[in-house]
């Protein structure tokens, strides 16, 4: 019995010891795995070993057999057997035998390019074919000319690379000129006025060689861009023509699966703080606002897609404001605004604009006629002066509802006023109604924001609201301290002093002649539970509206608020006056004047003035 276990054991021993040296020599170490190791056999030999049988058999129809297997670095893109099955199916055929052999050898050079043998983490961009044109590795090389997907990376040969693909390519023949010349020729006639455009700025040549993309406005995308004829397209100075073609023009060729959300460099220059770059929609997808639609046609020297626009740049806001000669509408507005403001920009060397790729936009509101850069103590001061008419992008007075409070970039608060019209209005301020009167006017869209001409003529800048709230602003006047002094002694101040308010406050006299009151002293003697604190306070509510309220509001929409009591004010125009009303049924005799109006603006709101408080 232990002998036949000792024989066991060296059975075992020796069934190991075979293992280890079958395993790569012994079990002393791991294996070492060597990736990409040249086989000593041919590449056709790796192909059809791969199952590409119906590649091999074309190879060999075709002629290429002996060529193929002469190159000594080759990469080699074989469309697999099923691509083969599509292709005979399109072509209306049985089998690769039946394919022309002079046809059959042009389609495959296409396949296989010379320049090197190209492992799949390092395969070019673009790749030059045997049959003398390029095709281009897309979408991190996982296809080719965003058509042919790779299905099998990475089969080495001693000649040689090849990976599987599942679609057999065809080969382009024209350029991206002459592409569009073939429609513009062809029935229907289609980008006649793209091929009218290119030549008469001479970009012919330029677009038949290079590797670029062409987003190519159709006829209909010039008539709506107003250049919908050779005569329309002739009255545009050539340089200018030349400018706006390039516009549609990329320096590399990209598919659409290539295209990324964002603003790109055309054939106009480089990305700078410049008006050459374009913005794309990867999403829509879209083309500075035109739609992108029979993508990725193949050219000799590129890709082009057809787009549902012509391109209307957008110029940077710095460059709507300081450069001569940009320009800012697209809608025939007055451009004098935004132009006025560019020497503030440029002598104060601020650099908010400078950078293009900031994430947030700004919306830009410039006065018609701002101060000039002398008139300011330090470069700080204009910058100051700047950055209260600067806003996040999601600022617009030209859509806010009225009582809008927005801050600016450099942390001034306005109220946006809309009266009966519509119009918008700044703090209350008639002037800095929009320039051009109607409630949305845009002087220019530019691609760090947008850019609003603000103010009527002879408007210097907005003004921003005081720090001071509305009790401070009160107390801070002689003929209303005793209002202000009540509005403290009853516990309404931290009311009055947050949120949107519009409180119509009485001078001294009026609070003395309701209260009997004459000083601060007097106020702040009323004991807890004195009937007169309850009838004070009732009075300061009845005078308080939870929303800000500007003047020009009241005095065009006459709108009823809603007070603290939850009591309409109800107000009526009597005699030409705006007022508020104390007795709905006698409205022409039972009122409360306006003396002034927009008495104080405050952080929080506005203060108007009444003769008498309120008896409703």
């Amino acid at each position: 019995m232990f002998k036949n276990t000792t024989m066991k054991m060296k059975n075992s021993i020796l069934f190991i010891a075979l293992v280890c040296i079958i395993w790569l020599g012994g079990c002393e170490s791991e294996p070492k795995i060597v990736k990409g190791t040249v086989s000593d056999k041919t590449l056709l030999d790796i192909i059809q070993a791969n199952g590409y049988t119906e590649f091999v058999k074309a190879v060999k129809l075709a002629g290429l057999e002996a060529q193929i297997n002469a190159a000594t670095k080759q990469t080699v893109f074989a469309p697999n057997n099923a691509a083969f099955n599509v292709l005979l199916k399109q072509l209306g055929l049985n089998k690769v035998d039946d394919i022309n052999p002079t046809v059959l050898a042009s389609v495959l050079r296409y396949h296989i390019t010379t320049e090197d043998s190209y492992l799949a983490a390092s395969l070019p961009r673009k790749a030059a074919s045997l049959d003398g044109k390029s095709f281009y590795l897309t979408q991190n090389a996982a296809s080719l000319n965003a058509l042919g997907t790779i299905v099998l990376k990475d089969r080495s040969a001693k000649n040689g690379i090849f990976h599987g693909i599942n679609l057999v390519l065809s080969s382009p023949t024209l350029s991206i000129y002459d592409a569009i010349a073939a429609r513009a020729a062809g029935t229907p006639p289609q980008f006649t006025l793209l091929k009218y455009a290119i030549d008469r700025a001479g970009l012919d040549g330029v677009l038949k060689s290079g590797d670029f993309t062409l987003f190519a406005p159709t006829n209909a995308a010039f008539t709506t861009a107003g250049l919908g004829t050779t005569a329309a397209l002739d009255g545009v100075a050539v340089d200018a023509l030349k400018t706006i073609l390039q516009y549609h023009v990329l320096p590399t060729a990209r598919f659409s699966i290539e295209l990324t959300t964002g603003r790109v460099a055309t054939a106009n220059g480089p990305l700078a703080n410049n008006t050459k770059g374009i913005d794309i929609n990867a999403t829509t997808p879209a083309f500075e606002g035109g739609t992108i639609s029979n993508a990725d046609q193949l050219a000799t020297n590129g890709v082009w897609h057809q787009i549902s626009a012509v391109a209307r740049p957008k110029v940077g806001i710095k460059e709507g404001i300081t450069v001569p000669g940009v320009v800012l509408t697209t809608s025939g507005n007055d451009t004098a605004g935004p132009d006025a403001l560019g020497p503030l920009v440029t002598a104060s060397g601020y650099t908010r604009f400078d950078d293009i790729n900031r994430a947030s936009k700004d919306a830009v509101y410039f006065p018609r006629v701002p101060p000039t850069a002398g008139s300011f103590p330090n470069n700080q001061e204009i910058i100051k002066y700047l950055e209260r008419h600067i806003f996040a992008s999601t600022v617009n007075f030209t859509t806010a509802t009225n009582g809008t409070k927005v801050t600016s970039v450099g942390g001034n608060e306005y109220y946006v006023v809309v009266d009966a019209a519509g119009g918008r209005f700044i703090n209350g301020v008639a002037a800095s109604r929009n320039a051009f009167g109607a409630a949305s006017t845009t002087s220019y869209a530019a691609y760090d924001g947008v850019a609003y001409v603000w103010g009527t003529t002879g408007y210097t800048g907005l003004v921003p609201l005081p720090t001071n709230n509305i009790v401070q602003q009160l107390d801070g006047d002689a003929q209303f301290t005793l209002i202000a002094a009540a509005i403290k002694k009853v516990g309404r101040e931290a009311s009055l002093t947050s949120g949107n308010k519009t409180f119509f406050a009485v001078e001294n006299a009026a609070f003395t002649t309701k209260t009997g009151l004459s000083s601060v002293s007097q106020i702040n003697a009323l004991a807890a539970g004195d009937a007169l604190l309850q009838t004070i306070t009732t009075l300061i509510d009845k005078h308080t509206v939870n929303s800000a309220e500007f003047a020009l509001r009241l005095t065009s929409a006459i709108p009823i608020l809603k007070n603290a009591l939850d009591q309409d004010v109800t107000f009526a125009v009597v005699a030409g006056n705006v007022v508020v009303i104390d007795d709905k049924q006698r409205p022409d005799t039972k009122f409360t004047s306006f003396t002034t109006t927009d008495k104080f603006l405050a952080k929080n709101g506005v203060v108007h003035v009444v003769s008498k408080f309120f008896e409703f």
